[in-house]
This record gives structure tokens, sequence and C-alpha cells, in this order.
């Protein structure tokens, strides 16, 4: 199985775009190729993962943002279980590089380091999200919902989490999701994130 890697990126984060790229190419598992989307016009990220996932022509793409980094197995894992379990989707665990506790509840517990159960789907479904867009997806299921909804459009009619939309959209579809339940990527928290933010749909 083979991975591209797109990274949406913005004019301000040259350098952490460089440290976002490094990370790709140290892993133990190369990437096919790593596929940097700049948003010269500020359009959103959903746009530019869309236009990086145009430019796969792999099995599988990873999705990394520019101001944060994968671990060296970041993609050897997440193949791996793409393969053990038939995956649709896997999202494994990370850490926070202020060394903060990750702000994802359900049922007021950690969903991580749990399979991917009914209680987590329903909590994707209807309640909230708590998979980060750091995840490796099968391009063929991406592309047949259609790739990450835009914000505010009459699809997603909210202002964030547009990774949250295309959760629902890939399991409406009946896509498999798998948690890898090992660290490996690290999120460089900036200010107030938007994936604390909670929306109710």
């Amino acid at each position: 199985m083979t991975v591209d890697v797109v990274i949406p990126t913005i004019p301000p984060r040259t350098e952490l775009l460089a440290r976002a790229v490094r990370s790709c190419e140290a892993q133990t598992l190369k990437p096919n190729k790593i596929i940097t989307v700049l948003d010269e016009h500020w359009e959103g990220p959903s746009q530019m993962r869309n236009r990086g996932l145009e430019q796969v022509e792999t099995e599988f793409v990873a999705f990394l943002d520019d101001d944060d980094e994968l671990l060296p197995d970041h993609i050897q894992t997440c193949l791996s279980y793409a393969n053990t379990f038939s995956a649709d989707l896997v999202y494994p665990m990370f850490t926070r590089a202020d060394h903060q506790d990750s702000i994802f509840r359900v049922d007021g517990a950690s969903p991580f380091g749990r399979p991917f159960d009914e209680r987590l789907r329903r909590a994707i479904e209807s309640e909230n999200n708590f998979i980060p867009v750091t995840v490796l997806i099968r391009t063929e299921m991406l592309r047949a919902v259609g790739g990450f909804p835009l914000r505010s459009s009459e699809e997603w009619p909210h202002h964030a989490n547009e990774d949250w939309g295309l959760w629902r959209k890939l399991l409406a579809a009946g896509a498999v999701f798998v948690h890898a339940p090992y660290v490996t990527w690290t999120w460089h928290p900036h200010g107030v994130d938007r994936r604390s933010t909670r929306i109710r749909t």
C-alpha cells in the first residue's frame, strides 16, 4: 500500500511548513510524495485539502496541518492498521507540544486508547468531533463522498471543524474507522484552537 501526504499551508508559515515536510521525509515508511497546497487567498483548509486530493495517486492519503509534525512511525503504523483491519480511515493518538491534556472527551473520558466502538461512532455522528485531521484515509472512499465539505456551506453550515463533517459523510457511506492506539504525531496548539470549539448539529 502506498501513501501521499497532503499539507495545506498559508504564506506566513514557511518555517512551520518546512518542519512539517521534514517530519514527512523522516518517516520509516516513506510517502510516495508530499503535496503542499498554498492558500494564497485564505480560502480555507478544506479547499486546499481537496485540491491536494486531486493530485493524490496512491491508495491512501495522509493529511497533516502545516503547524504540526509527524513522528517517524506515523505512516507505517497507520498503514499497518489499515491493512490488518481493512480500514478506510485510521486515526492514531497524538501528543501536545505544550504538554497539556487532550481537550477531547466522550462521556467525560478520553476517546483515545480504546477501539472505535458504537459509542464513539454515535459521538461522531451526532455529538461532537474528537478525531483531528491527522489521519490516514482510503483515497477512493474519500473521493466517493466528495472530499471535505466547505465551511459555511449548505453541506456544512458551520464556521469550522469541516473535518468532522467529513467523518460524518464517511460513516454514512459505510467507511470503516479504526483507532491505532499509539502516539504518532505532535500537535502544536497556537492560541485558541478551533478544534476546541463545540459545534452542535
